[in-house]
């Protein structure tokens, strides 16, 4: 058995402002937000602000004054569930939206669109509205006087000039839903919204967001917000995994509900009947350790794959740059650097097997039929079988040796094994069931 590593990390001292940000935001009552929790809005922006330099801080401040950088997207034929999403332009999260509102029926939508060319923005442009938001972003100021850095404050405060504005339109929408849904209740926007709508009587659902790990209350809480921030009434999970990571956590099994991986068909037939392609898919650069454990692993598979003829490419976190990478082309071995050229299903179309490190992406390759190795280091992110961890070169080198010894069929069903820790088994219908169910008969 590998120790537990959780007891080993080192908290940072971003983790450390982090917390106190949270604490302070935890004691602020906005005039303008009344009743509304402000640390769990801006629960991931208390991070983000951190890592953002002074130009781009202000650069928002001055452009979205004068022009929001959004505008919703509303098909409401007053039905008694609502939908509201935050539409980032990742086909994952976007496609994999699209499954549950399919499998959800008949539905009203909000989305909330961050694209928008240059006529739509001068269509916005109004005195009225610069003048409002300036007011609002000058008083959110005060608010969060008790933050001390001015970048971070100024970055917090329009931040929630931003939330206020797309409440307001909302609120002028008159919607009264019994059931009120989001893809993910920390993101931007969707846990303002979620509160709004909870204040006014729905039942709030949340969606499953990759794979969330508990590790610890007292480091890297931004990438456990989904457990940490969650705010929502009930949570729809892919697999038991996911829920016991909740109860770890302390929160009740019953607001945590599996109902497997929406539109997933069901196991295939592909294990092993692919190139000799290996795919190193790397961290979100916000995650500890990050940048030193991705180089790590993009070394090691180099050398394996110099000894072992199999050729390799790196698919960078939807939050990176590939650019960052690009070097690696040197190496005859390597293939390519993807970053949102291509998905993880295309990458996966092609992958004998994958390597990671503390990623979500363990689950998403055995979804899709592909092996997969989890690089183990002192951070502690325990979300793989022990069979498929390594800790160094060798390690891997005689994993992957065993695993291309077994039969196929020996393959088929270890693969069918480990989904089945993090897929409860989806059913066409199963999100509408769900619902009606905790919002009665609808």
């Amino acid at each position: 058995m590998r120790k537990d590593r959780s007891t080993s990390i080192e908290i940072s001292e971003n983790d450390k402002r982090h917390e106190s940000y949270l604490n302070i935001l935890d004691g602020i009552h906005s005039s303008i937000l009344p009743g509304y929790d402000i640390k769990k809005i801006l629960y991931n922006e208390a991070w983000f602000c951190l890592e953002m330099d002074r130009r781009k801080v202000w650069d928002a401040i001055l452009h979205y004054i004068v022009f929001p950088p959004y505008r919703l997207d509303i098909d409401i034929a007053n039905s008694d569930v609502v939908t509201f999403y935050v539409k980032n332009y990742r086909n994952d999260h976007d496609g994999y939206w699209k499954k549950i509102l399919k499998d959800l029926g008949k539905h009203d939508e909000i989305t909330v669109l961050s694209e928008k060319n240059r006529k739509e923005k001068l269509k916005d442009l109004s005195v009225v509205g610069v003048l409002k938001r300036l007011s609002w972003f000058i008083r959110f100021l005060i608010e969060l006087s008790p933050i001390s850095c001015k970048k971070d404050k100024y970055h917090l405060a329009i931040q929630l000039m931003l939330n206020k504005e797309i409440l307001q339109q909302i609120e002028k929408m008159d919607l009264h839903p019994k059931i009120a849904m989001c893809f993910f209740d920390s993101a931007p926007y969707a846990n303002l919204i979620m509160q709004y709508f909870k204040k006014i009587g729905a039942v709030t659902i949340t969606n499953q967001h990759g794979q969330p790990v508990f590790r610890s209350l007292q480091f890297d809480r931004m990438n456990q917000s989904q457990i940490l921030n969650f705010s929502c009434d009930y949570y729809l999970a892919k697999g038991r995994f996911t829920v016991k990571q909740f109860e770890k956590a302390g929160y009740e099994g019953n607001r945590i509900i599996p109902i497997g991986v929406v539109g997933d068909n069901g196991f295939g037939e592909n294990v092993g009947h692919k190139d000799d392609i290996i795919g190193i898919y790397l961290d979100t650069p916000s995650f500890p350790g990050a940048k030193v454990n991705n180089l790590k692993m993009i070394e090691m598979v180099s050398r394996y794959a110099k000894e072992a003829n199999y050729k390799y490419f790196i698919k960078t976190h939807p939050t990176d740059r590939s650019s960052r990478y690009k070097h690696f082309f040197k190496d005859p071995k390597c293939f390519g650097v993807y970053g949102s050229d291509k998905t993880l299903s295309e990458t996966f179309s092609f992958t004998r097997i994958a390597i990671v490190h503390a990623s979500s992406t363990y689950i998403d390759a055995y979804f899709h039929e592909v092996k997969c190795f989890k690089y183990v280091t002192n951070i502690c992110f325990p979300i793989a079988r022990e069979d498929d961890e390594f800790e160094n070169i060798e390690e891997l080198v005689k994993k992957i040796n065993e695993w291309n010894e077994r039969e196929e069929i020996d393959k088929r069903n270890y693969v069918k094994k480990v989904k089945k820790e993090y897929d409860y088994g989806w059913r066409e219908g199963t999100v509408n069931t769900i619902l009606e169910k905790l919002g009665g008969d609808l």
